[in-house]
């Protein structure tokens, strides 16, 4: 989650994972593209785009507006279209500024995605301060607000580990995941979400048996919960060959990563893709570790041949 999370008004948690080295973050921008250029993706924002202009020659849709506004805006944040989620993300704040006395919810679901917007913009101090001004509005909310105040603490997180400081990216992902456990249970695809992010963090912090253990936990319900060819589970196998190579464990790294490949390739249906290719950059960094520079470097051209 390591992540970034939203909340829209009727609908579950979606998260996207964020990692933090040049590798890891590679990785994340493979899975963001595959988001972004998902028909899906465009097929909600031509549709949302056809509902806004019914409702923008209505009387009283202010309320409709905003939601379909911070909609737009999550939908732009998928397609890493930062400028129009932010301008979808202002419209919709700017509308719910006007009725949060009575009805906090809806501001706090645009703040969230204004931040996200900011964020990928490279603004991490006015996300921050969107996700700041979110949670005391999710706070007032009571119950309500509840799940939107669990991603809003991981978002926090998300930013801090971000600027890095994986100290404070730490704090927030175990507040969000505490929240998330008591509200949507253990094995709820958000809490595994930021139990991912938690494990990562404790790597970079260089507590690696810590992170290893908990990514061993992490791994077989994620692949009960999320099934056996999810986005999660094959981040997790990295992660947990990455924290194995720190580690010197450089076995057990290769049978993580040896993992995630074959779940990759399995799911990929033969097609080569990015994700593929940062894997198989793991593996040659892992030869290389190992002193097996042939390997290496013949790992090193098949990447070359994936990413073509």
């Amino acid at each position: 989650d390591v992540t970034f999370e939203s909340v829209a008004s009727m609908s579950g948690l979606a998260t996207i994972a964020q990692l933090d080295s040049a590798e890891r973050k590679s990785r994340l921008e493979s899975a963001r593209r595959a988001i972004a250029t998902h028909p899906l993706v465009t097929a909600a924002i031509e549709l949302l785009g056809a509902a806004r202009a019914i409702y923008a020659t209505q009387a009283d849709a202010d309320g409709d507006l905003i939601a379909i506004d911070t909609a737009l805006a999550q939908a732009y944040n998928s397609r890493l279209d930062g400028a129009n989620a932010q301008r979808h993300a202002e419209l919709a704040i700017a509308r719910a500024e006007v009725l949060a006395d009575r009805a906090p919810m809806p501001l706090a679901h645009a703040l969230m995605t204004h931040g996200v917007a900011l964020q990928r913009l490279g603004r991490g101090a006015e996300a921050m301060a969107n996700f700041e001004r979110a949670q005391a509005l999710f706070e007032r909310a009571g119950a309500e607000g509840l799940e939107g105040l669990a991603s809003v603490l991981h978002n926090r997180g998300w930013v801090a580990d971000a600027q890095p400081d994986y100290v404070a990216a730490l704090g927030w992902y175990e507040q969000a995941l505490a929240r998330k456990r008591a509200l949507l249970g253990p094995d709820h695809p958000s809490t595994l979400n930021s139990e991912m992010s938690r494990s990562s963090t404790l790597g970079r912090l260089q507590r690696l048996p810590e992170a290893e253990a908990a990514l061993i936990a992490l791994l077989p319900r994620v692949e009960r919960v999320m099934g056996g060819k999810s986005q999660l589970l094959q981040i997790s196998l990295n992660e947990l060959g990455s924290v194995r190579q720190d580690l010197g464990h450089y076995d057990a790294a290769l049978t993580a990563y040896q993992r995630a490949l074959a779940t990759q390739q399995d799911q990929e249906g033969g097609n080569p893709s990015a994700q593929t290719a940062i894997t198989i950059n793991n593996l040659a960094s892992l030869h290389e570790d190992r002193g097996d520079l042939a390997a290496a470097e013949a790992l090193v051209d098949r990447r070359g041949a994936e990413v073509q």
